[in-house]
């Protein structure tokens, strides 16, 4: 893994690590929440910024503050609150100007000179991050059988804790948990202790 890479080259790295694709399935903007623990600073030394990025169709209220979703070096705020459009408006970039979305109107407000940049340990907090999100998501479910087979959902939540504490090791995170429950290999009751995010 390279340091430095571009947002794009970093949410392909995390979903291939963490099979986002694959039940119990991750969104984009679960992924994205995750990438934010490896972000890092840019190439001309901006240091990583928070700003959430436009969406289409969102309530926002006086004072809210995003983005453009390619990113221009701008963050506007609120100034009329309502929801924003189906389309991203064309946005200015002259200190204190103003433009409609919808139901809001932005002001361009500041610089936020950060170009997306990712990597480092971090890449593997956010990892493990998305390793805890999908064994999460498989503590809610129920074991059941049907045809003859049956699924655990323990067995697959232990795996995937189990991975968020490979890249947790990897990212030297120091916090511990325990995983307890049936390896999918054996039937037999297993504990094992390791590091998480």
């Amino acid at each position: 893994m390279r340091v430095g890479m571009t947002e794009r080259e970093a949410l392909r790295w995390l979903a291939d690590e963490v099979q986002a694709g694959v039940d119990p399935a991750l969104s984009d903007d679960e992924l994205r929440r995750c990438l934010a623990l490896a972000a890092i600073p840019d190439v001309d030394g901006n240091p990583p910024d928070t700003w959430e990025r436009w969406q289409g169709g969102e309530a926002y209220g006086v004072g809210d503050r995003v983005t453009p979703v390619a990113r221009n070096g701008y963050v506007y705020r609120v100034t009329v609150a309502g929801q924003s459009g189906a389309t991203e408006p064309a946005w200015p970039t002259t200190i204190g100007q103003t433009v409609a979305d919808g139901g809001v109107t932005w002001a361009c407000d500041d610089a936020a000179p950060w170009a997306p940049t990712y990597g480092g340990r971090g890449l593997y907090r956010a990892a493990a991050r998305a390793c805890r999100m999908k064994a999460d998501k498989l503590a809610a479910l129920e074991t059941f059988s049907a045809d003859g087979a049956s699924f655990n959902p323990e067995h697959r939540r232990n795996y995937w804790l189990t991975r968020a504490t490979e890249f947790a090791r990897r990212a030297g995170s120091g916090q511990t948990i325990e995983l307890r429950g049936r390896t999918a290999e054996r039937d037999t009751e297993c504990v094992s202790i390791g590091v998480v995010p």
